[in-house]
């Protein structure tokens, strides 16, 4: 059977000078960035937040206010709190 997956191969060397450039972002930033949005999808996948309306909802959230998001991530809050339930 054949699995999907994502490997990192290397450092996006690329992308990461773009959003130097354009946003002003650091590697740190960048890398610390891209933790936060690999807790949240971990987060949700552990959650078993599947359902599309929902999962946009807390990535509308996580843009709107990525600090609320992160602490319900860390402290493992349910999700219902994020979607408002």
């Amino acid at each position: 059977a054949r699995t999907d997956k994502l490997s990192r191969v290397g450092k996006l060397k690329r992308l990461a000078e773009e959003l130097e450039l354009h946003a002003g972002f650091t590697p740190r930033e960048i890398d610390s960035d891209l933790k936060d949005k690999r807790d949240v999808l971990a987060y949700l996948q552990a959650n078993k937040l599947s359902d599309v309306n929902g999962f946009g909802r807390v990535v509308a959230s996580y843009y709107r206010d990525s600090g609320r998001v992160m602490e319900a991530v860390k402290k493992k809050k349910p999700p219902a709190q994020l979607l408002g339930g």
